[in-house]
């Protein structure tokens, strides 16, 4: 949708204004981890640790079936498998021949080219993921080894494990029915906890062949207040043609972040040429061709995982995310998409198809499945902030982007769904009434009424559906809900916004003093896609006018930035939460950003307090 809006901005501004990891440069990329007396690179194995376990098996997530109406796909493994009793060993001896996989044969039987990923962390569980390379297709079952310890003393390039909490050896399978991918949940974890972790798989002849070792960290538990501030990292609209990664890379590089949460627009199902043409920066999508099968958006999937920057963050702390439309189709809804032609045949199976590839490539973890393909869920931190995330875009949304005023004004018009509104309620609630300081909500699209230029409106987001919103914020106002921070992906611009019932109305909002307000929304610009202002070196100034147009149109708008690519840095605190917007060039492969603004909320005033803006000449980026 986002695409759309912006060719309207800028017609009408124009009008109005006459596969390496840690490759060189990754500097915190986990440069080395101690292991006693000894150390080991980042893709070294963890071993000679004087800690004895247990191996045992642990099942592979991507062979059970997202969505109810589908079967898991079959996996044929032997018994003695599952049941092998390794014994105890000592780590970095020679594995069990149960481990070794008579096909993988060669000089370079086996490589771990797509990286490794933890997500969905909770209390005493994480997902760990992975994806395997191996020569030639095997047609038995691929035998991974991984390996978890604890990091002791929360030393961020040390591996300390103690005696309480040793080095745990699991083993799973893997096979091409599902891209060679792993995807596990590890459960009995200690709570608040930095783990490390290790894949390994054993080739014919027990030579071991490892990933990267990453890192990856539990929740505190729902009435922990030990935890004192947290730092999330938030990212959407990541279009792989439009340009290199580099917020991805600037995420990666930073020491101070806890948790990553991606919006939405993960991958794109266009064709090159179609939104963005990666041509000249060899970035060119694969397949090259819309995606409409399971095994296109497998090998979408799959050319993303491929690129050094979106690894390099993936490795080092959990990612939360949510899908938004292109992980289908643009501006996708319960029942289509403006991008799905009827050549592209049903829209229920290619959502199946989608659906299926992004809980196999993403560390997400399949939730209790309905007739409905649930994505929502939430996370408590603590008693410092609950996460909660919504799917606006798949499970509830009524047809999107009508402009008929009897539709869109309809009562009983949806973007979440009756299902999924019913539980967000009860999660604010729940949320207000366990005392939790914060509540974050992670969502796809604008929520606060925006005015675009000559008054157009996004009816792709919350605007298309103002009944649902007035609904929510009746309910947060009447049950007394209070530090409530949206956060939102989509458009590939950065907003920020006092919440309020009717921002238009100076009796019930006053925008100089933020009375009235109900809470904050922080949108985030795009990891790369594009925006009408991709080049300002063309037109630098046209455009400075429709930013202050907008915030000028909307007292409520407290920023406007419609020109550069980033990423949002939050931290949150017992008493307030800031939100710093960092911006990076996209089409060079660099670790530049600077600063461009920084926001601020106090605890219990349910507005920006706060606010200052960076000035840089348009060079700098």
């Amino acid at each position: 949708m986002a695409r759309r809006i912006w060719l309207f901005i800028l017609a009408a501004s124009l009008v109005s204004s006459s596969e390496l990891p840690c490759s060189p440069g990754f500097g915190n990329c986990l440069a080395a981890i101690s292991l006693n007396s000894g150390s080991a690179p980042v893709g070294s194995s963890i071993q000679n640790l004087t800690l004895f376990s247990e191996d045992r098996f642990i099942p592979n997530l991507v062979f059970s079936s997202p969505l109810v109406r589908d079967s898991a796909i079959p996996l044929v493994v032997q018994q003695q498998d599952q049941d092998q009793d390794q014994g105890p060993g000592r780590i970095g001896h020679a594995p069990h021949k149960s481990l070794y996989n008579p096909e993988l044969t060669g000089p370079s039987p086996v490589q771990f080219l797509h990286g490794i990923a933890s997500g969905d962390p909770l209390q005493t569980s994480v997902i760990l993921w992975t994806k395997i390379t191996i020569g030639l297709a095997s047609a038995s079952p691929i035998r991974v080894h991984l390996q978890i310890a604890a990091d002791a003393n929360a030393d961020l390039t040390r591996l300390l494990p103690t005696p309480a909490e040793p080095i745990r050896n699991l083993f799973t399978h893997t096979s091409h029915q599902v891209d060679y991918i792993v995807k596990v949940d590890v459960k009995d974890l200690m709570p608040n906890q930095a783990y490390y972790y290790q894949f390994h798989v054993y080739d014919a002849f027990g030579a071991r062949h490892s990933s990267w070792i990453g890192r990856t960290t539990t929740l505190p538990l729902p009435d922990d207040e030990s935890l004192e501030s947290l730092r999330l990292a938030v990212v959407s609209c990541s279009n792989l043609p439009a340009g290199f990664f580099n917020a991805y890379r600037n995420i990666a590089s930073r020491k101070d972040i806890d948790l990553v949460v991606h919006l939405g627009d993960y991958i794109y199902e266009y064709m090159n040429g179609q939104y963005g043409d990666g041509t000249a920066l060899g970035r060119i999508p694969l397949p090259d061709h819309d995606l409409v099968t399971v095994q296109d958006y497998r090998a979408r999937h799959a050319q993303y995982k491929l690129d050094p920057d979106l690894q390099a963050a993936h490795r080092l702390v959990p990612w939360i995310v949510v899908w938004d439309d292109h992980e289908f189709a643009d501006n996708a809804w319960l029942h289509g998409a403006d991008n799905h032609p009827q050549t592209a045949g049903d829209w229920h199976e290619r959502v199946g198809a989608a659906v299926r590839a992004y809980f196999e490539y993403l560390p997400i973890r399949p939730q209790v499945q309905t007739e409905e393909n649930r994505i929502y869920r939430n996370f408590q931190y603590g008693k410092l902030l609950d996460l909660i995330m919504l799917d606006t875009r798949i499970v509830g949304r009524e047809e999107t982007d009508l402009k008929l005023a009897e539709v869109v004004q309809a009562e009983n018009r949806t973007i979440l769904g009756e299902i999924q509104e019913n539980w967000f309620l009860s999660q604010l609630k729940q949320s207000s009434d366990r005392g939790a300081r914060w509540r974050f909500v992670g969502q796809q699209v604008v929520f606060s009424t925006t005015y675009l230029v000559h008054d157009y409106a996004n009816y792709d987001a919350w605007d298309g559906y103002p009944a649902n919103r007035k609904r929510i914020l009746n309910f947060v106002q009447n049950e007394g809900i209070d530090n409530l921070v949206v956060l939102t992906g989509d458009v590939h611009a950065s907003w920020v916004y006092d919440i309020a019932l009717d921002p238009f109305n100076s009796s019930s909002y006053d925008p100089k003093t933020g009375a009235g307000a109900i809470g904050v929304e922080f949108v985030s610009p795009s990891v790369t896609s594009n925006t009408p202002l991709d080049h300002p070196s063309k037109v630098p100034l046209r455009y400075a006018p429709v930013e202050s147009y907008m915030e000028w149109r909307n007292p409520h708008l407290k920023y406007t930035d419609l020109r550069r690519h980033g990423y949002m840095l939050l931290h949150a605190d017992r008493d307030r939460v800031s939100c710093e917007y960092w911006y990076t060039p996209i089409l060079e492969r660099t670790d530049r950003q600077v600063l461009g603004a920084r926001f601020e909320t106090l605890s219990g005033s349910g507005r920006i307090t706060s606010q200052r803006r960076f000035s840089y000449p348009w060079s700098s980026l």
